[in-house]
């Protein structure tokens, strides 16, 4: 049974890490996707798939994500490996194992200083995050 402290830092420097390249790489694939619709190249799926077709720019760029891409898929498999993933990626809410409650999750967005707070459910969508401890409690989140 492992324990996460609220102060644990580390963990949280490494989610601020994740998260922060996390949205760097997808800031990037955005650029370089309307940086090709600018050249009239619609990319219709990620990754994109580079043609015979394609001027040597748009292979260059194409390559590009493809590269960004599995980076990105390589946080998310980092994150997995860990026990974690991200449930809203315009948040960047990340969910960990454990918490107060069996079966529960912590939570954790960027910015935040600690892991604070902790959801029920991993469905985001119909559970809301709580504050970790609450009414002067001290619960310390288990991992089960």
């Amino acid at each position: 049974m492992t324990f996460f402290s609220k102060s644990d830092t580390i963990l949280v420097k490494r989610l601020e890490l994740w998260a922060s390249e996390y949205v760097r790489v997808r800031a990037r694939i955005g650029s370089l996707t309307r940086s090709l619709a600018n050249q009239g190249v619609i990319v219709s799926t990620l990754p994109p798939t580079v043609t015979r077709m394609d001027s040597f720019e748009v292979s260059k760029i194409k390559e590009q994500i493809i590269e960004l891409f599995r980076h990105k898929e390589n946080i998310l498999k980092g994150l997995h490996n860990f026990g974690a993933k991200v449930v809203d990626k315009n948040t960047m809410e990340i969910l960990l194992p454990g918490g107060p409650h069996e079966g529960s999750f912590l939570s954790w967005q960027p910015g935040e200083p600690a892991i604070s707070y902790w959801r029920m459910s991993a469905d985001t969508r119909h559970t809301e995050r709580q504050q970790l401890g609450g009414a002067g409690h001290a619960l310390q989140p288990v991992i089960h």
